[in-house]
């Protein structure tokens, strides 16, 4: 038996199935697509099949490579509100890289690094240790979800050292002789940005 379901008042899709020691499953995905919950519910049962021959689970035919790794997490799994933004890292960074045809099963440390190292010759190493994080969160949640049984070849590397920044915020005295020349309406939540460092996001 397997099938998928919606279950009321919730728009995310569950996977309804039953493993190959023929116990039960139901598993809530990140998906709000019908298909997308049928391609997952479909690598599950294929995931069971080799169980039951008892041979070694392999990556799915959807991630093999780092390239398909990271699409499949930006359309399945990377949350709304930054989905345009890692869509965008995606493009600039890891389309057309030959990162992206890395073989997700042969991924090493030293490949990693290397890729970083490139990257660091022209990005900062913050917007580099960002490339790192989201690495190690996609091939995280492909084995929570049983799509990949390899290392998280990320464990492998370390972070780019960043260099500390001294923020200087400003004084009750300075915002008093600033306040005069701002809209009376607008002087409280200025007063607020200014005096707590608030960024404009």
């Amino acid at each position: 038996m397997a099938r998928v379901f919606l279950r009321a008042g919730n728009p995310r899709w569950w996977l309804d199935y039953t493993d190959a020691a023929g116990k039960r499953h139901r598993v809530q995905t990140d998906s709000t697509s019908k298909r997308k919950a049928e391609d997952l519910l479909a690598e599950v049962r294929g995931g069971k099949q080799r169980q039951k021959l008892g041979l070694e689970a392999l990556p799915t035919s959807k991630v093999k490579t780092l390239g398909d790794a990271w699409l499949l997490w930006l359309e399945c799994w990377c949350p709304e509100a930054s989905k345009a933004i890692e869509q965008r890292r995606y493009n600039a960074n890891v389309k057309d890289s030959w990162i992206a045809d890395a073989n997700l099963a042969e991924l090493s440390g030293e490949t990693l690094d290397r890729w970083f190292g490139q990257r660091a010759k022209v990005q900062s190493p913050s917007t580099v240790n960002g490339h790192r994080r989201i690495i190690r969160c996609i091939i995280n949640r492909l084995v929570a979800k049983r799509l990949f049984r390899g290392v998280n070849a990320v464990k492998e590397t370390k972070p780019l050292d960043e260099p500390e920044f001294a923020y200087q915020l400003v004084s009750e005295a300075e915002f008093n002789r600033i306040a005069p020349h701002l809209p009376a309406d607008w002087r409280p939540i200025c007063q607020i940005a200014f005096v707590t460092g608030l960024r404009r996001g």
